[in-house]
């Protein structure tokens, strides 16, 4: 009789594990660029050089963004003399080549410590179920003006991803930026079968924070966050396990291991 059973059980170990490699298999993820507005800020093109030497820029919110001002840090005429975003071609002297194109974004805060300031745009996406969203974006600490300690140092940045108005996934200026350079940061949410977030559109954003820091040689903060280059990919992935299956398989293992004792 313990010789019939082991044969049985045999049987539906070598079953089960035939069963787990058919049937565990993730399907290929594959990642789908999603469509923004203007990400790589080449819209409006910039003519004006309000610093000469500087490249050129203008003191306006980029096309196909909307400003996120929750302090009212930048006024309606903007200028050189307050806080401003925009549009900026920069020069070599500043950046010898970007991510992305020609130009780039800027946001450019003062006093240091006062609020955060960004952009942000709702994606036209609909939040599905089983899905990854990745935010990617090429961020700037803008190099130091020759001469000068003004941009000297670094206000942080953070990258959102929202729900609506609902944060739901940030980079907090977790990424190590030397002045100078861009680095690629990234952010993501993995929503679940049965989200909370479900149905509803995801929005993105770039966020100078603006940080009283002294991270300068002069104690000050930088002032100014440069970013470019912004990605939004979709990931769904699929596990075809059948759990019904697994739990059946696993009663008829153990159903004759129980009756051997």
């Amino acid at each position: 009789m313990l010789h019939k059973l082991d044969k049985v059980n045999a049987i539906i170990v070598t079953s089960a594990i035939i069963y787990l490699g058919i049937t565990t298999n993730v399907n290929p993820a594959q990642a789908v660029t999603l469509s923004l507005s203007n990400p790589g800020f080449e819209t409006t093109v910039q003519t004006n050089e309000p610093i000469p030497g500087a490249g050129f820029f203008d003191f306006e919110t980029p096309s196909g963004w909307s400003l996120y001002d929750p302090n009212n840090l930048v006024p309606e005429d903007a200028s050189l003399a307050t806080s401003f975003t925009g549009g900026w071609n920069p020069s070599e002297s500043f950046f010898a080549t970007v991510p992305e194109g020609e130009q780039i974004a800027s946001i450019f805060l003062v006093p240091p410590g006062a609020g955060e300031v960004g952009f942000t745009q709702n994606s036209g996406v609909i939040i599905q179920p089983k899905t990854q969203y990745t935010l990617s974006v090429a961020v700037a600490n803008t190099p130091a003006i020759p001469g000068s300690e003004v941009f000297d140092g670094f206000p942080g940045y953070r990258l959102e991803l929202l729900a609506g108005n609902t944060v739901i996934s940030a980079d907090d200026n977790n990424v190590v930026i030397n002045e100078g350079e861009f680095q690629e940061a990234s952010v993501s949410y993995n929503s679940s079968s049965d989200d909370v977030y479900l149905g509803q559109e995801l929005g993105i954003r770039l966020i100078n924070l603006n940080l009283d820091n002294g991270s300068g040689l002069d104690n000050g903060n930088g002032i100014e966050v440069n970013f470019d280059n912004v990605r939004l990919d979709a990931t769904s992935v699929t596990e075809s396990t059948s759990i019904l299956g697994l739990l059946f398989i696993t009663g008829l293992v153990f159903c004759p291991l129980k009756n051997r004792k």
